[in-house]
C-alpha cells in the first residue's frame, strides 16, 4: 500500500472534506504531538469506524467488530485486566504460538514488545476503536465479586456477629480485597452507587448502573461489620458510633484515573447500611452535540445559550442529568475573555479555566454565601449547582436581571412547572419573567442493547400509549450477557426545552395558570418531553417500559 497520509485517505474515499482536513492540520499544528486521528475524532468529522477502515486499508491490519467477534476466555486470561486498561487493549483469540490483540494502536510496538516478552507468544495485532475495546474490557474480564466474597465467607464461617468487627488495613485480607474489588467492579461498570444492606440472614451488595440497581453479590452476616468499619476507615468516619447517621468521604485510582467516593452510612434493624456516591465515574463534561437533542432541540438550544445575560434552568428528578446538561453549557461558553465561577456540591466535573468552589457547610459555605460572594468576584458567568431556596432564588434571578449569565438546577417535573417554583419561593413574576431566558427539562432513558434488542409491531394499548393510528415496529428489551441480562446498555436524555418568549413572558406576568403556559409553548413548537420520548421508542433507541417510566414521573 503507498504511503498515502491518513488525513488524504480519508478525503480520497470521501469520508472527509479537504476543509475539514485543513482545519483539523491547523488544529495539531497548534498543539505540537497531537494525533490528526484524535483531532479527526474530536471534532465528529469522522467515525472512530471509518477511522479504522482507513487504518486499516492504510496500515494493512486487519479491522474487527469487537462487539460481534466471538472473543476468547483463554485469550483474555493472558493479560491483566490493568494493564489492559491501560494500554486500551484486549486479547481475543489463541493459538499454539499466537496471541490475537484488539487494539486501536497496532503500530505501538513497543507495547506489542512488552505482550510479547510478557506472555510468551508472538502477538497479531488486529484494528478496533477504542470505545469497543473498553466494552470489551468490561464486558469480558470477570465482573463478578462472587470468588472475593467467598474469601470473606470462608473467613468468617465460623465467627459469631459478637466477636466483633476485624479492622484489617493489610491489603491481603479478605475484607479489604473484597471492598477493593467493588469499587474496581464500580468504576468498570459505570455505576453511580454502591449499596451494602444488612438483612436478617445475609448482606446484600447492589449496584446503580443505567439509573437500575441489580444485585452484584452477598456476604455472610458475620462479615458485615467488618466491611463497614473498613469503609469508616476509608471514609475517615468514627467506627466506634454505630447508633447515629454519618458521612465521609475518600478517593481510590482505577485504570489511571482518579475517582471520589462520597460515603453515608446508616444504622438499620439489622445492622448499619453504607451507601456509595462514585463521583467522577465520566471522563469529562459533555459537548452540547454529544447530549442527545435532536435537530430541532439542537439548533434551539445553541441560540438560547448564545444569549449575553439571562437565567437558563436545568430540570427534573434527582439522577436525570441536569448537572450534565449544565455542564455542557459551560464548556461551551466559557472563554478565556470571560469570568466563569461556580458553586456546586459536589465538584463532580473540572472544567479548565472554570473557577469552582465546593460548598462546605461545616464552615457556613452554603450556596447562598457562595453566591454572595461570587457577585463580589466580578463574573461574568455564574453557575449555582442547585435552587434550594427562596433567597439563594433571589440572589441568582436578581444577578440573572442585572446582566449575567445564570445557570442552575431546580427540581421539578417539567419545565413550565419551574415558573410555578420560582413564584413559590416568593419572587415577584415580573422578575421571574424578565430573568428567565429558557428552561431546559430533562429525563434520562435506558437505550436497548443493540445485540439482544427483539422487533415487534405495536399492540393496540401501545398505540394507544403513543398517540397512534397504525401499528409501527418497535423495539423491546431481551437481555444477554453483554447488556448483563437487562436488555439495556448506557442511557441518553430526553429533552423539553421552553424559551421564555415575549407571548411565555406575558402569561408569566399576568399570573397565568401552568397549564396555560405549557398550552402557549406547545402553540410556538416546543417539543414535549412525551414527543422527545415517543421519538426515541420509533427511533428503536429506547423502550415503551422505558417511555412509560417518563410519562409517570410527569
Amino acid at each position: 500500500m503507498p504511503n498515502i497520509p491518513i488525513g488524504k485517505l480519508l478525503v480520497a474515499n470521501g469520508l472527509l472534506t479537504q476543509e475539514q482536513l485543513d482545519s483539523a492540520l491547523k488544529i495539531q499544528s497548534e498543539n505540537p504531538g497531537k494525533r490528526l486521528g484524535d483531532i479527526l475524532l474530536e471534532q465528529k468529522y469522522v467515525s472512530e469506524k471509518d477511522l479504522m477502515l482507513a487504518l486499516e486499508s492504510r496500515l494493512n491490519v486487519k479491522f474487527i467488530e469487537l462487539r460481534e467477534y466471538p472473543v476468547s476466555s483463554d485469550a483474555v486470561s493472558m493479560v491483566d485486566e490493568q494493564y489492559a486498561l491501560e494500554k486500551k487493549l484486549i486479547p481475543v483469540n489463541l493459538s499454539d504460538d499466537s496471541l490475537v490483540v484488539a487494539t486501536a494502536e497496532p503500530m505501538d510496538f513497543l507495547t506489542l514488545d512488552d505482550l510479547r516478552l510478557k506472555t510468551g507468544y508472538n502477538i497479531l495485532p488486529v484494528l478496533s476503536t477504542t470505545s469497543d475495546i473498553e466494552y470489551a474490557i468490561r464486558t469480558y474480564y470477570n465482573a463478578s465479586a462472587a470468588h472475593v466474597a467467598q474469601d470473606i465467607n470462608n473467613e468468617f464461617l465460623n465467627r459469631e456477629a459478637a466477636d466483633g468487627p476485624q479492622i484489617a488495613g493489610a491489603a491481603e485480607t479478605p475484607v479489604v480485597k473484597y471492598v477493593n474489588t467493588l469499587l474496581g467492579i464500580a468504576a468498570k461498570l459505570g455505576a453511580s452507587d454502591i449499596h451494602i444492606e444488612p438483612r436478617a440472614d445475609k448482606t446484600v451488595v447492589r449496584m446503580r448502573v443505567d439509573g437500575a440497581l441489580f444485585e452484584q453479590s452477598e456476604i455472610a452476616p458475620t462479615a458485615h461489620d467488618s466491611v463497614i468499619a473498613r469503609l469508616k476507615i476509608m471514609g475517615n468516619m468514627n467506627i466506634a458510633e454505630r447508633r447515629l447517621p454519618q458521612d465521609g468521604r475518600f478517593g481510590f485510582t482505577h485504570g489511571g484515573k482518579s475517582i471520589d467516593v462520597r460515603i453515608s452510612v446508616m444504622p438499620l434493624i439489622h445492622g448499619e447500611k453504607a451507601v456509595m456516591r462514585i463521583l467522577g465515574n465520566s471522563a469529562k463534561a459533555l459537548l452540547v452535540e454529544q447530549l442527545g437533542m435532536d435537530a430541532k432541540n439542537l439548533k434551539l438550544f445553541r441560540e438560547i445559550i448564545k444569549l449575553p445575560h439571562g437565567m437558563i434552568l436545568s430540570c427534573g428528578p434527582t439522577g436525570s442529568g441536569k448537572t450534565t446538561t449544565i455542564y455542557s453549557i459551560l464548556r461551551e461558553i466559557s472563554l478565556s475573555s470571560l469570568n466563569t465561577i461556580t458553586i456546586e456540591d459536589p465538584v463532580e466535573y473540572e472544567i479548565e479555566g472554570v473557577n469552582q468552589i465546593q460548598v462546605n457547610n461545616k464552615i457556613g459555605l452554603d450556596f447562598v454565601s457562595g453566591l454572595q460572594y461570587i457577585l463580589r468576584q466580578d463574573p461574568d458567568i455564574i453557575m449555582v449547582g442547585e435552587i434550594r431556596d427562596e433567597k439563594a432564588a433571589s440572589i441568582a434571578v436578581s444577578a440573572a436581571a442585572t446582566g449575567h449569565i445564570v445557570l442552575s438546577t431546580i427540581h421539578t417535573n417539567d419545565a413550565a412547572g419551574a415558573v410555578s417554583r420560582l413564584l413559590n419561593m416568593k419572587i415577584p413574576a415580573y422578575i421571574v419573567s424578565s430573568s428567565v431566558a429558557a428552561i431546559v427539562s430533562q429525563r434520562l432513558v435506558r437505550v436497548l442493547c443493540r445485540h439482544c434488542a427483539k422487533l415487534h409491531t405495536t399492540g393496540h394499548h401501545e398505540m394507544e400509549l403513543l398517540g397512534m393510528n397504525t401499528p409501527a415496529e418497535i423495539y423491546e428489551e431481551n437481555g444477554c450477557k453483554l447488556c448483563n441480562f437487562t436488555g439495556f446498555s448506557g442511557r441518553r436524555a430526553v429533552f423539553e426545552i421552553l424559551p421564555v418568549t415575549s407571548a411565555i413572558r406575558e402569561l408569566i406576568d399576568a399570573g397565568a395558570p401552568i397549564d396555560r403556559i405549557r398550552a402557549a409553548a406547545a402553540v410556538e413548537g416546543a417539543t414535549s418531553l412525551r414527543e422527545s420520548c415517543k421519538a426515541a421508542v420509533l427511533s428503536g433507541e429506547t423502550s415503551i417500559s422505558e417511555f412509560l417510566k417518563v410519562m409517570f414521573s410527569i
